[in-house]
């Protein structure tokens, strides 16, 4: 935890992303390495029955760290993509509430 899933973000361009956002965001909100977890759905995008370019954008689903973290994470997000090659990103973060979630069968 937290995930982030990349939309609209070429597979090579994330993965050419991934160490040293994974680096920074680690050197950020602590925590084991593999409790980042990044993820590149397949997407498709339509307008007029034409597929199109989505826009790149991430979502990231959260327990909630406050508002100078989650500033800090969209930087090391929009700086380590930009560095990859995207030129433009949108980012959303979905807070998650703790007694949400679960992990094998328990509550956080």
């Amino acid at each position: 935890m937290p995930r982030f899933a990349f939309h609209a973000i070429p597979l090579a361009t994330v993965k050419a992303a991934s160490v040293p956002m994974a680096d920074d965001l680690q050197r950020l909100l602590g925590g084991a390495r593999e409790e980042l977890v990044f993820h590149v759905p397949t997407d498709h995008y339509l307008q007029d029955e034409s597929l199109v370019s989505g826009p790149p954008f991430v979502e990231v689903a959260w327990f909630d760290r406050g508002l100078e973290a989650q500033d800090a994470v969209a930087r090391i997000l929009t700086d380590r993509l930009r560095e990859a090659g995207c030129p433009s990103v949108d980012i959303c973060f979905i807070p998650l509430a703790r007694r949400g979630y679960y992990e094998d069968g328990r509550p956080f």
